[in-house]
């Protein structure tokens, strides 16, 4: 019978059921070399599973496994929570936080200023939101309308736009082929192309250089000022901050040395991005652009609020922007066999298959809370609190670690001085 991942490793009920961490741990380890194809030998069990090569699938039915030999419910999260073997078994027989993994004490949550059971009255950290603007797909070009887009239900999912890429030989059913990808559908913007140049005094030869994502953070950062009732002039020689998460989207990478004009190196470099928001509006605050991965756009917003608790700067843009505007990131992922074959995201479902790719823009305008209460702001939401952190050394460089997660909500919690049950 040829070899898969259900098959690849010793079933459990060929064992006996383990009393003892030493016995977990020796099925464990002659499970995991016969699931990698190496000597038992030489399983360290004090280094992460997924080194010897194992991907998700095959970790998480070793999982399964385990929970099967030791007579507990399958918990998928649980071999991403304790990457290695001795932490695996310890937590396998005795359940989570018995392994040798350090889980350090959170501080507790401030003292609630109200009565029990009611949310904490104004802290002075309090971060308010007095403006917001957005480009996301299906129309959804402002607040509003990405609210109508929700409220109906609509999808905005389609087909890659015409002349987006060149897309010949670039649709292959096979998720082997080289190249090619399985899926090309996604959340595209429309009009991407579109920008008004001399508006904010670029030349069209400067244009053409800039990544799409500079000159749609460009354009949404002038409406979100303009939406909290400022005129964008005004801001000349301000404290304000500019804090934009972005990833290097591809654009103008493969272009001749030829094509080098002076505008490709600030047009194409994710640096940039802020500092030409910062440089259009004549803002004198920090301007930092963050590349956290998916969470990127969230740490430049908790930067943005620290900067503003700390007095660094007196109001702050902070938000992000993502554009495909090359295939990259649907053959990767088909490679990995991550995209979502039906071209559709089923989130919490039984019927989830894989990642859809989007695109958009979001930006808000923060201000200190107080501020904003003495300026007659219309205060849209308040961040109270927000913490980052990462994940360590968990069950490979890209997988998540559970334990890392609980301890940065925890860390957001007490520092917004408040209780889970507080959250709805």
């Amino acid at each position: 019978m040829p070899k898969t991942p259900e098959n690849d490793r010793p079933h459990p009920s060929d064992q006996p059921v383990p009393t003892t961490v030493d016995d977990v741990r020796e099925w464990l380890v002659a499970a995991v070399a016969e699931a990698a194809g190496v000597d038992p030998g030489t399983v360290d069990p004090d280094r992460p599973i997924a080194e010897l090569g194992l991907g998700s699938r095959q970790l998480v039915t070793l999982g399964a496994g385990l929970a099967e030999l030791t007579g507990r419910t399958p918990d998928a999260s649980a071999v991403f929570d304790h990457p290695t073997v001795t932490a695996l078994a310890a937590a396998a027989l005795h359940g989570p936080g018995a392994g040798p993994d350090p889980r350090p004490d959170v501080p507790a949550p401030r003292p609630h200023s109200g009565p029990a059971g009611e949310p904490p009255g104004p802290v002075g950290d309090d971060i308010a939101i007095v403006s917001m603007a957005c480009r996301f797909p299906g129309g959804a070009d402002d607040p509003e309308a990405l609210w109508q887009l929700l409220a109906e239900g609509r999808d905005a999912v389609t087909d890659v736009p015409p002349g987006r890429w060149n897309t010949d030989g670039l649709h292959d059913p096979d998720p082997e082929a080289a190249g090619t990808a399985y899926s090309l559908r996604g959340g595209y913007l429309t009009g991407i192309d579109r920008f008004d140049a001399p508006f904010f005094g670029i030349s069209p030869r400067e244009a053409e250089a800039m990544d799409p994502q500079q000159r749609l953070l460009l354009q949404t950062a002038w409406e979100t000022v303009e939406r909290a009732g400022i005129v964008p002039g005004t801001l000349d020689g301000t404290a304000t901050g500019v804090y934009v998460g972005l990833y290097d989207s591809g654009y103008l990478a493969a272009a001749g040395l030829d094509r080098l004009d002076g505008h490709v190196g600030t047009g194409s470099a994710s640096s940039v991005a802020s500092g030409r928001i910062a440089y259009s509006l004549g803002l004198q605050g920090p301007a930092v652009t963050v590349d956290t991965a998916c969470s990127s756009s969230l740490v430049a917003l908790h930067l943005a609020a620290r900067a503003l608790a700390d007095g660094t700067c007196d109001l702050a843009l902070a938000g992000g922007a993502t554009l495909l505007v090359t295939p990259r990131g649907h053959v990767e992922f088909s490679r990995l066999r991550g995209l979502s074959p039906s071209g559709r995201c089923s989130p919490f479902s039984a019927d989830a298959d894989g990642v859809v790719w989007a695109e958009g823009c979001g930006l808000v305008l923060l201000k200190r809370l107080a501020d904003a209460r003495r300026d007659g702001d219309r205060v849209l939401a308040v961040i109270k609190g927000s913490a980052v952190n990462q994940d360590g050394r968990s069950q490979g460089l890209s997988a998540p670690s559970g334990p890392a997660q609980e301890r940065v909500l925890r860390a957001a919690l007490d520092a917004a001085g408040l209780r889970p049950g507080d959250l709805d």
